[in-house]
């Protein structure tokens, strides 16, 4: 693909007063209660939002059976008029709702490429955590996505800025993060395209189909609720598949509520990154607020981001 075709690619894909989004679950359960601040501010932005057929079904933990979220996400990407779909939250089941659409409902290889070179059907994914597995799947063929929040966090007091960029990213097309005060390992200015999500889906991914590619790429890594040992072997993965031999940089995000063993393991999250990060010569930004935090800025996926020195840019 050109550079003049994506970028009248993304162009298209900003979002404007007056479209239709959707809503989907492609991971855990949803009530109607919990998505009523995200649907107050979509219609306070003249956006005309429509939910999926089976948005409020429930499978144990699950938004409805395998069948049920494949079925949802297969009617997001064939809408044609929708130019943004939102997660309406994270969990797990996201890489279940994928496998079944390919293998279960005549989702042919190609399908998912043609539906993005038709322009009436091209639209913003948006969400992180466990939706990682759906922004590494658009990712590889060549669809940008937004990893922003999810649809139940409106209901969040402190989402105000985290709102702002979403709607800066989502209406202007446009990111800017400053990093001022950030650590920044080997700092050198970068251009690259932007990947990742999530460290413990970019780890289980690994030797699948959906793996994030980061060869010559910036990947994006963050995560929640994790054991520190378990942060270190994710880490020690990614090293031995080449990770810091292969990639442009690294932008570490939020590193959240990790726990410890009885007995300590000695360091913490972002002092096991730096570990390994240190013996190669890429540039690491530590603390960048992305991920699972109270302020969890968005920033586009599947496309170039810029680093120079300071600021964090990203212009559809």
């Amino acid at each position: 693909m050109s550079g003049t075709e994506t970028k009248a690619m993304i162009k298209s894909m900003k979002v404007k007063s007056g479209d239709t989004i959707l809503l989907i679950a492609t991971a855990r359960s949803v009530t109607p209660l919990e998505l009523q601040p995200f649907v107050n501010w979509a219609q306070t932005r003249g956006l005309r939002i429509e939910f999926a057929p089976n948005l409020f079904e429930i499978d144990n933990q699950f938004a409805g059976n395998d069948e049920q979220r494949a079925q949802d996400l297969l009617w997001a990407l064939q809408h044609p008029t929708a130019t943004a779909v939102f997660c309406a939250r994270g969990g797990y089941g996201t890489i279940r709702t994928i496998k079944f659409l390919e293998e279960n409902l005549q989702f042919q290889e190609t399908t998912i490429a043609a539906l993005m070179e038709n322009q009436w059907t091209r639209k913003l994914f948006v969400g992180f955590s466990d939706v990682t597995v759906l922004h590494a799947w658009l990712n590889a063929n060549n669809w940008i996505s937004l990893h922003g929040p999810v649809a139940v966090q409106w209901a969040r007091e402190d989402f105000i800025q985290t709102r702002e960029a979403l709607e800066y990213a989502l209406f202007e097309g446009k990111v800017f993060i400053d990093t001022k005060g950030l650590e920044v390992l080997n700092s050198a200015p970068f251009t690259a395209n932007l990947v990742g999500g999530n460290l413990s889906l970019i780890y289980s991914l690994l030797s699948t189909p959906y793996r994030v590619e980061w060869e010559n790429a910036v990947l994006l890594i963050e995560d929640l609720d994790e054991y520190l040992y378990h942060v270190d072997r994710m880490m020690q993965s990614l090293e031995s598949a080449d990770l810091f031999s292969s990639a442009k940089a690294i932008i570490v995000g939020g590193m959240t509520e990790m726990k410890d063993n009885a007995v300590p393991f000695g360091v913490n999250a972002v002092d096991i990154i730096r570990k390994i990060a240190s013996k190669h010569q890429i540039p690491v930004i530590f603390g960048v607020s992305v991920g699972h935090l109270s302020t969890n800025y968005s920033v586009f996926l599947g496309t170039s981001i810029t680093f120079d020195g300071r600021f964090l840019i990203q212009n559809l």
